[in-house]
This record gives structure tokens, C-alpha cells and sequence, in this order.
């Protein structure tokens, strides 16, 4: 399988003196929580008294994720979001064109130091460190799958996108709400 060139491979030896897979996180910040008609970054609007990706940053470290990228937005709102996150490494996603060109600003300023990397969105705080450990577990499985993807089935799927899952559970597609309908399939 061919890795992105800023994806880069990393092992770090344990006390143990085994060597391990590292794993890393890019966290998406980039948002600007314009449906939330306000002109505070979405992921610093407040959940519980701390700021959404606070919550998530630390459900990040308990996972053992030491790695972590923060995506933020150009200007005021990436200076505001920056100085949320500190010390944490960030880079500027100056136009938010979606999750992919989120990634590849990160690839293009240097990328990760990792074999797994989560991609996770600042606004979603309630993703479990159980959960991001069974995603790289899924990630190093025998298959050895390029991507891991975590969805859902909410009851009304709205605004959400599509996961399109094969007969054997494989990802076919994933479809934004726009271009969709409830059942997934393409208009």
C-alpha cells in the first residue's frame, strides 16, 4: 500500500524494548460555526463550561495519542482557535473546501510522523478514547485497511452524509447530505 509522502512512518520502542506503531491525530478546526449564527469558532463555543475541543483534546491524550495537529482557519478565527490549543502543533486551512483538503494542509506543511492517523472533527467532543483505540486496532488489522471510517445511524439523518457500505461491509462511497437521499443512494 502506498502511504502519502507526509504520512511518514514512525516506531517508537516501548519500555519493553518492542517496537509499536505510532499513532497520531489531525483534529479538524477549521469550521466557523456560521449555522450557529455567531462569530465564535465553532469548536470553541462552550459545552459543559470548557470550549468543545477542549473536551476532545483530552479524550485524545487518554487514548495515548501524544500527536496531535490542529486545523484552524485563516485569520482572527484561526489566531483565537490557535491560542485555544496551545502548545499544540497547527496549520492553516485558509479555504475550507472539506475534510480532504483539511488533510492535505496538513500534508503540505510537513504532515505526521505515523503509521495511524485519526482524523477527527473539534466540534464532535463525544467520541470515547475506546473508541479511538478500536479504530487504530480495525486500522493495524490482518486486512491492513488504507481507511477507517466511523459512522453512525442517527434517527433522522438530515444534514448528515452517507456512508455507502457493500455487501461485505466494505465502504463504497461516502456521499454528502446534498448530494444524496435518506436512503444514500446518489439522486
Amino acid at each position: 500500500m502506498a502511504r502519502s509522502p507526509a504520512i511518514r512512518p514512525n516506531l517508537v520502542t516501548n519500555t519493553y524494548g518492542m517496537t509499536k506503531h505510532k499513532a497520531a491525530a489531525i483534529v479538524l478546526a477549521a469550521g466557523l460555526g456560521t449555522r450557529m449564527e455567531s462569530d465564535r469558532p465553532k469548536v470553541l463555543h462552550s459545552l459543559a463550561g470548557r470550549p468543545m475541543i477542549h473536551w476532545l483534546l483530552d479524550t485524545i491524550a487518554a487514548a495515548g495519542i501524544d500527536d496531535v495537529t490542529v486545523v484552524i482557519p485563516d485569520g482572527d478565527a484561526g489566531t483565537t482557535v490557535a491560542g485555544a490549543v496551545v502548545p499544540l502543533d497547527t496549520v492553516v486551512q485558509a479555504d475550507q473546501l472539506g475534510t480532504g483538503h483539511a488533510v492535505r494542509c496538513v500534508c503540505d506543511a510537513g504532515g505526521v510522523a505515523a503509521d495511524d492517523v485519526l482524523v477527527l472533527f473539534g466540534a464532535d467532543p463525544l467520541i470515547t478514547p475506546a473508541t479511538m483505540r478500536r479504530l487504530i486496532k480495525a486500522r493495524r488489522a490482518k486486512s491492513n485497511p488504507a481507511v477507517v471510517v466511523l459512522g453512525f445511524r442517527p434517527n433522522d439523518a438530515g444534514n448528515y452524509g452517507r456512508l455507502i457500505v457493500a455487501d461485505d461491509g466494505s465502504l463504497d462511497a461516502i456521499i454528502e447530505a446534498r448530494d444524496g437521499t435518506q436512503s444514500g443512494k446518489l439522486q
